[in-house]
């Protein structure tokens, strides 16, 4: 039986900010345009509605009313400058886009080492603790090789890295480590061939891989050896579908996760104690059928 506290935790705030997006773009010819485009965003406050829940377990009270304070709005400020284009009579299709973003106030997720009756534990809290940088460009490309075959292709490089990260009671230098949930690299290639069966039914073809980098997921107040990683991983998929030639109804034959990669998709260092993680799906293969009125 718990002795609970004796009084509630109770907290409010609003926050409210102006967003606003400028764009220009210049049709160079009929197959180039290029643009460029600022944009300012925010993301609102929030809370951690489970901050309280040590309380029950004999904590301090007053530090939890601290903690469920709400965070401050996050601004993002975005520019981007890029190109479309076609070529070879539309056979080939090349977009870039170069983007940089500042972010203040940034809004962290930390992982606070806590002792609760004698026990080494921890608490998630909820801070504005950083500034950022995050850099990089975005490329498209899509090639209509030969009759019914299309093979499409995305790269993505990004650069995030944090301009300062100051914590209370923090164990390191926490700009030292990556952005969470920002890696580096990710591509994407994707290959179709449609062929028609007859005058009704036609048969369609795709496969793909799509490789995303390490990236941090969680990151550790106390001690870097505390961070946990997303490793690398490179997705396999593909597909056979015979659908009317309309695309008014469907059957696909599928398969995911072909080379049946073991990833992991979160992961969460508790305490010191073990990792709570969440794992991908493993290879599967499945019909689907469909139809659109």
């Amino acid at each position: 039986m718990f002795n609970y506290p004796a009084g509630v935790v109770k907290v409010s705030d609003k926050s409210k900010k102006a967003t606003y997006r400028a764009s220009l773009g210049y049709q160079a010819a009929d197959d180039f345009f290029t643009y460029a485009t600022y944009s300012r965003g925010f993301k609102s406050g929030g809370f951690n509605d489970q901050i309280g829940g040590f309380a029950a377990f004999g904590a301090d009270l007053d530090a939890f009313r601290v903690a469920a304070q709400a965070t401050k709005p996050e601004t993002a400020d975005s520019f981007e400058a890029g190109f479309k284009s076609e070529m070879f009579d539309n056979r080939l299709r090349l977009n870039l886009t170069g983007f940089y973003v500042k972010y203040n106030d940034l809004q962290k997720q930390l992982n606070v080492p806590i002792v609760v009756n004698g026990a080494p534990n921890q608490v998630t809290i909820f801070v504005n603790a950083a500034s950022a940088t995050v850099k990089g460009l975005e490329g498209e490309a899509m090639a209509r090789l030969f009759e019914g075959f299309t093979l499409r292709g995305v790269l993505g490089y990004q650069d995030a890295k944090y301009d300062k990260y100051d914590a209370p009671t923090a164990g390191y230098d926490l700009s030292t480590a990556p952005l969470d949930r920002a890696p580096k690299w990710q591509w994407t290639v994707d290959g179709t061939y449609e062929v028609p069966l007859n005058s009704s039914f036609k048969l369609i073809a795709n496969a793909s891989a799509a490789y995303t980098a390490k990236n941090l997921n969680t990151q550790a107040i106390d001690d870097p050896l505390g961070n946990t990683y997303l490793n690398a991983r490179t997705l396999v998929n593909a597909s056979l579908t015979v659908s009317e030639v309309d695309d008014k109804y469907y059957v696909k034959l599928l398969g995911r996760n072909l080379t049946d990669e073991r990833y992991r998709i979160a992961s969460q260092n508790v305490a010191g104690l073990w990792l709570n993680s969440n794992f991908g799906a493993p290879r599967y293969y499945g019909v689907e059928a469909g139809f659109r009125f």
